[in-house]
């Protein structure tokens, strides 16, 4: 046996997940190693499954900063013990990231994953109860802060208070979330269900939906969490600073299959400008 020729493959299954998950399947993938019987007899006998939580240990110990912002996502994860096995499936992703010293797309690449984990991995059998609604408030959160501290305070406000625009003349306005929003509909209260999960404490059973509206204060720069109504949220979620009030309300219309008629909708955008949830923005000239 040649020294170092197992363990020059063991050391590449730690940077190439994808080598290391043919191995686990038994694909043969080390024709171009020439081994020989005594070294293949030496792989048949490596534990594959540890190499790769020890690669998703690593994984770990460099997304430590997630503490920071998810706290009660990366304790859920501790807790129900797949912490490791979720950085491992993580890896591949995280090796094509580490040359960008951009934490922050770390972190969103990282929690995008997580997404895609909670989405086949329902609450029930496998799934965390209550991690969808743990990452989802903590995510808002994390973006929310970012953007407050990319565009600062002090937005503009519209001229014209919305009250004073005929109805035509405000179907045509551009609605901008101030400071940026985020609308989600939750299974239990989400804020009551991340300090319980920081605190290692067992979440509270779901129960009739949570529809929350985050958003910056332009003004004050905090953080708010208001409780909405779903008619609310379905309009809120279309608002993108570039289309049109009218548009927001179509696209509203269909998608909560909202009976209210359109001009229904002129007492939402008024008060929602008014308490400086948005302005209504002239289209800009093309």
């Amino acid at each position: 046996m040649r020294d170092g020729a197992v363990e020059s493959i063991v050391a590449r299954c730690l940077v190439d997940p994808g080598f290391l998950a043919s191995l686990r399947r038994g694909d043969d993938v080390l024709a171009p190693y020439g081994l020989d019987d005594d070294e293949r007899a030496a792989l048949r006998t490596a534990d594959f499954e540890r190499i790769r939580n020890f690669s998703g240990f690593i994984g770990k110990v460099q997304h430590n900063h997630l503490w920071e912002s998810f706290p009660g996502t990366r304790r859920l994860l501790e807790d129900h013990g797949v912490e490791i096995d979720v950085f491992a499936g993580f890896r591949e992703e995280q090796l094509r990231l580490r040359r960008t010293s951009d934490r922050a797309a770390r972190t969103l690449a990282f929690v995008d994953f997580l997404e895609r984990l909670v989405a086949i991995s329902p609450e029930s059998g496998d799934g965390i109860p209550g991690l969808s609604d743990v990452l989802r408030h903590e995510r808002f959160c994390w973006e929310i802060a970012r953007e407050r501290g990319q565009h600062g305070r002090g937005e503009r406000r519209s001229s014209a208070p919305p009250a004073a625009l005929p109805w035509p003349e405000l179907r045509r306005r551009i609605p901008v979330a101030l400071g940026g929003h985020r609308v989600g509909v939750f299974r239990r209260d989400p804020c009551v269900a991340t300090e319980r999960a920081r605190a290692g404490q067992a979440l509270q059973a779901p129960a009739a939906p949570f529809v929350l509206l985050y958003r910056a204060d332009p003004h004050r720069g905090s953080l708010q969490i208001l409780e909405i109504d779903p008619t609310s949220a379905s309009v809120l979620e279309q608002v993108n600073g570039l289309r049109s009030v009218r548009t927001v309300i179509e696209r509203a219309r269909r998608s909560g299959q909202l009976g209210v008629p359109p001009s229904g909708f002129r007492e939402f955008f008024e008060a929602a400008a008014s308490e400086g949830l948005l302005e209504l923005r002239k289209r800009a000239p093309s």
